[in-house]
Parts: C-alpha cells; sequence; structure tokens
C-alpha cells in the first residue's frame, strides 16, 4: 500500500504483503492515526472511515443496484481525482522490474527493489515540478 499526494509524489509505502491480504487488514496492521487530511480510498478500504473520518469512499451500489444521480456524481469526483494516484502507481512501474514478476528470493530485497523505484519516481516527479516551476 502506498499514500501519494495529488502531484504524484509517494509519501508513505508499505513493506510488501502478500496478494490474497485484503486491503482493509494491511489498513489496520498501520494503525494510523486520525489526521486533519482527507484521504481518496478505494472501496477495499470499506469500513476504515469508521475510525478515520476523513477518509472519502466511493458510494459503493446497493443490492438494488442503483446509485442516485448525485452519488453517481459524487463518485465520477472521486474517480477523476484518484486518478492521479493511479498515474503515480504507473510511474513507478515504468521500471523493468517491477513491471514484469520479481524473481528475487527474499521479501526484503523485493522490497528493497520496490522502495528504490518509488524514489526513482519521486525524484522524478520532484524534476519535473521543478522544471514547471523554474520556467
Amino acid at each position: 500500500m502506498a499514500i501519494s499526494d495529488s502531484n504524484g509524489y509517494i509519501h508513505y509505502l508499505t513493506y510488501s504483503y502478500q496478494g490474497s491480504i485484503h486491503d482493509k487488514v494491511i489498513w489496520n496492521d498501520l494503525n494510523i492515526t486520525t489526521t486533519p487530511i482527507n484521504m481518496l480510498a478505494d472501496l477495499g478500504f470499506q469500513g476504515a472511515q469508521h475510525d478515520h473520518p476523513n477518509i472519502i469512499l466511493p458510494y459503493k451500489t446497493p443490492r438494488n443496484g442503483k446509485l442516485t444521480d448525485l452519488q453517481k456524481q459524487i463518485n465520477q469526483v472521486i474517480s477523476s481525482l484518484r486518478v492521479r494516484i493511479e498515474h503515480a502507481f504507473a510511474g513507478v512501474k515504468r521500471l523493468k522490474i517491477i513491471r514484469n514478476k520479481i524473481r528475487l528470493r527474499t521479501e526484503d530485497v523485493r522490497d528493497s527493489v520496490m522502495m528504490i523505484a518509488t524514489a526513482l519516481h519521486n525524484l522524478r516527479v520532484d524534476f519535473r515540478s521543478a522544471l514547471i516551476n523554474h520556467s
């Protein structure tokens, strides 16, 4: 799990978990305290908003299969904001070693490779923002 801002800078990256571990379980393991910062999350974090009122989740489609027009509009806004976060993850996956299956033996080495890839991505984001601010 990673925490990114709207500029694509990744501020926090957890160590890897097995793919079968649910997002909400990872969230609970992190023991994140309430902050004044609003956080966007997907429906994998359903229930986190009860302990952290600053988490913004999209509306889940009810059993009758119909969201109101307002709920649909809110989900579209949340989706348009979350796409920036997905672009940050895509920026990390530009490196072929991350994009393909990592065949390194230990989790520590795989986690180190991911952290290095994230650092390179953040360096690229910093460099890009410095170019924009300089010109």
